[in-house]
């Protein structure tokens, strides 16, 4: 079986993409002092062996989703993983987990505003047997949200931008085509779209500059021996929310850390090599942290939707 461990020279490249997914081979090769072929060479082979996917990713608050929500799904008289897979059908979940944990399954959605949440609780779960319980807790602020690493599965129906957005139907034709081909061209762009090369390259440039959109690199990782995801949900004791939040934050194995209203105070999720190092994380690092009171963790048995076109940025991540 082939070794598909990214070498030293294909993890700054990988750097590199994530900062830029637009980067040219020249500009790979410049920035790290080798040939244009041989970055051409190396990144298509990255791509080629599924170890990175170039992904097109959007800002979610200021697409026109309004509010986002962490839910915890408690499930009685119907195996979880149906219930998981079935949850993973609605557009508006982003992500959806099997977990071994207090909850069966953690899931993530967007919704334009309370009331479209509403409907999505009572007509989009309320659909789905098996679920006995909700406990939702509403994202206030999104202080790290990182997507350099996850499953490379997407399921349809996706969520599309809301039809009440900002976002303006040529830059939504952009971004639909981005999602198809991060690296598509500008001139293929605007022959699909009907408009001219500069006007998508224009657009493109300020949706970056305004942060709504991102093009990076993503690892294609998959829960199993050698990844571990899990979901920390952390009380705590005090005013030490700014604190805690940014000592989270600071922990490579933190990906995700977010102010919440009600399960707890704050979420959070890791990425780490092995249960024994979950264990050491929560146990040894993240609960002796000044501030807390009590951790939650769950680990996930399996990810039954993961759409990575999307991220979840507060003010602190959009910077």
């Amino acid at each position: 079986m082939a070794d598909n461990t990214p070498s030293e020279l294909d993890e700054k490249i990988i750097s590199l993409i994530e900062q830029n997914g637009r980067a040219s081979y020249r500009e790979v090769a410049s920035s790290l002092g080798i040939s244009e072929r041989q970055a051409a060479a190396r990144l298509r082979r990255l791509i080629a062996d599924d170890v990175i996917r170039v992904i097109t990713v959007v800002d979610a608050f200021a697409a026109g989703f309004g509010v986002i929500v962490a839910i915890g799904v408690q499930v009685a008289e119907r195996p979880p993983a149906e219930v998981a897979d079935a949850i993973a059908t609605l557009p508006n979940v982003i992500s959806a987990a099997l977990m071994a944990g207090p909850f069966d399954i953690e899931l993530m959605a967007a919704v334009e505003d309370h009331a479209a949440l509403l409907a999505f609780v009572d007509d989009d779960l309320g659909a789905v047997s098996g679920i006995r319980s909700l406990h939702v807790s509403l994202l206030l602020d999104v202080v790290k949200y990182e997507t350099g690493a996850g499953p490379v599965i997407h399921h349809a129906p996706a969520l599309d931008i809301p039809a009440n957005s900002v976002v303006s139907e040529v830059d939504r034709g952009i971004i639909a085509e981005l999602w198809k081909n991060a690296s598509e061209t500008n001139e293929n762009m605007a022959a699909a779209l009907g408009v001219s090369e500069s006007t998508v390259r224009k657009r493109v440039s300020r949706l970056r500059h305004d942060n709504l959109i991102h093009i990076t690199a993503m690892r294609n990782v998959a829960i199993g021996e050698d990844v571990v995801f899990a979901v920390i949900g952390i009380e705590l004791d005090g005013p030490e929310r700014r604190a805690v939040a940014e000592a989270l934050c600071a922990l490579r194995q933190v990906h995700v850390v977010a102010h919440v209203l009600g399960r707890y105070d704050i979420i959070a999720q890791v990425l780490v090599g092995s249960t024994a190092e979950l264990s050491d994380l929560v146990n040894d690092v993240i609960a002796r942290i000044r501030g807390i009171r009590n951790v939650s963790c769950a680990q996930a048995i399996r990810i039954a939707k993961y759409d990575y076109r999307w991220r979840i940025a507060g003010p602190a991540t959009r910077r």
